[in-house]
């Protein structure tokens, strides 16, 4: 545990911040843990507002009713340690801020196991329930660049400024310009002119006026000889090490991410390889020829495309999908214009009379989405390849014309059973 008391313009806070033992550990240290921590709470002035923040591992539940203690909006079931955790804010006043707040599940979890497949509610922010009603807000924060397994938990007070008595202070003079030889000769001069001022004032004035006289001449010549005294520094509120650390961990994290251009490349080699065709390439398979991307042979015995089939193709096309390459959404195809299936049905025709596919439709589109969490394997991504929907029309009429052709197929080969 580890205490932090602040004496500020608002009101003294105690922020207290904890890592309880893990659920496996025995029961004699968990209530050594609580001891330690009621222990510390009760030496904190009743005024105080007084915080108790971290890794409790311990899940109170949702739809709990101690309203007083905490709110419905925990995550899953609350176990053992959970409870005891309940009990120990019952004892002690304090209210679990970030279950009394709804907010959606993925902004309640504090913890999620290596995969993702587990998430819990482990980490609480405490405060004394004469402070709950300024918590206006208590939530975890998951993506934060934090370097652990558990989000960030954050709360969000609003707090009455009280007011301080204005206190006079003090102009400090800057006494170690003394030290300084040359400083020192020219506050002696100076001195000395303004002192020769004060001597008919010797006897004609009282003690009393005379000291208040010498006083404000010494003053003053300080004053305008050595200046006010710098101000000292305020401490850090975090060393320069950690920063140094910090910096380090971000340098290391750029190293490991590889380059863009890098990363190109490794996701051409794996796009390649995940739709490549294993099969052997014959003389009567697709032959590219260098120089022209998606050649098709030519076919004089393939039979026309006929209208209807263009029409039926478009029909099929799916509404509301993102568009190719091309960024011709589908909707622009099914209007029902005829001129629009004229043009495409001499356009399939002519690919088939010619063997050659149009260069625009070999483009795709690859949307990549992560399996696990945070990987940068290609292996451990979903790969969306979004095509044009101009080009779905002629793949779709050639998948129709296979499919008539293996129905017949199937048909004469079940005539025997």
């Amino acid at each position: 545990m580890r205490t932090l008391y602040k004496a500020g313009m608002l009101d003294n806070v105690t922020r207290e911040m904890v890592y309880a033992p893990t659920a496996d550990a025995p029961d004699e240290e968990i209530e050594a843990f609580y001891d330690q921590l009621q222990q510390i709470l009760l030496e904190c002035p009743s005024q105080d507002m007084v915080m108790a923040a971290g890794d409790f591992n311990a899940k109170v539940g949702a739809g709990r009713d101690e309203r007083e203690v905490c709110g419905p909006f925990g995550l899953e079931t609350a176990n053992e340690r959970g409870e005891r955790l309940v009990e120990f804010c019952q004892d002690n006043g304090m209210y679990i801020t970030n279950t009394g707040f709804k907010h959606h599940a993925r902004r309640r979890y504090t913890w999620q196991a290596p995969g993702g497949r587990y998430r819990n509610q482990m980490d609480y922010i405490l405060i004394n329930s004469r402070w709950r009603k300024c918590v206006i807000n208590s939530r975890s924060y998951p993506g934060l660049d934090c370097g652990s397994d558990h989000n960030a938990v954050i709360a969000t007070l609003r707090l009455r400024i009280k007011r301080n008595a204005q206190r006079n202070r003090r102009n400090h003079l800057n006494l170690a310009a003394l030290e300084i030889p040359a400083v020192r000769e020219k506050y002696k001069i100076e001195a000395n002119n303004r002192f020769e001022a004060l001597n008919p004032l010797e006897e004609e004035s009282t003690p009393d006026k005379f000291c208040t006289a010498f006083n404000e001449e010494i003053k003053s010549t300080a004053a305008k000889t050595l200046g006010k005294a710098p101000r000292r520094a305020n401490h850090p509120w975090i060393r320069q090490s950690k920063l140094d650390l910090m910096d380090r961990r971000r340098d290391l994290k750029t190293q490991r991410n590889t380059t863009d251009k890098e990363m190109d490349g490794r996701w051409k080699e794996h796009c390649e390889k995940l739709y490549s065709d294993n099969l052997d390439v014959g003389d009567n398979q697709m032959n590219n020829t260098p120089g022209e991307e998606g050649s098709l042979p030519a076919s004089d015995t393939f039979p026309e495309i006929l209208e209807s089939e263009v029409d039926e193709a478009i029909q099929r096309l799916p509404k509301n999908k993102a568009a190719g390459a091309d960024n011709i959404p589908a909707e622009l195809l099914k209007t029902g214009n005829p001129t629009t299936s004229k043009l495409l049905c001499k356009l399939c025709n002519k690919i088939v009379s010619t063997g050659q596919w149009s260069s625009g439709w070999v483009k795709s589109i690859f949307i990549i989405i992560p399996k696990v969490p945070g990987t940068i394997d290609c292996s451990e991504h979903r790969t969306i390849a979004l095509i044009s929907h101009v080009s779905k029309v002629i793949l779709r009429i050639l998948l129709r014309r296979m499919e008539r052709v293996a129905e017949q197929e199937f048909c004469r080969g079940a005539d025997g059973f």
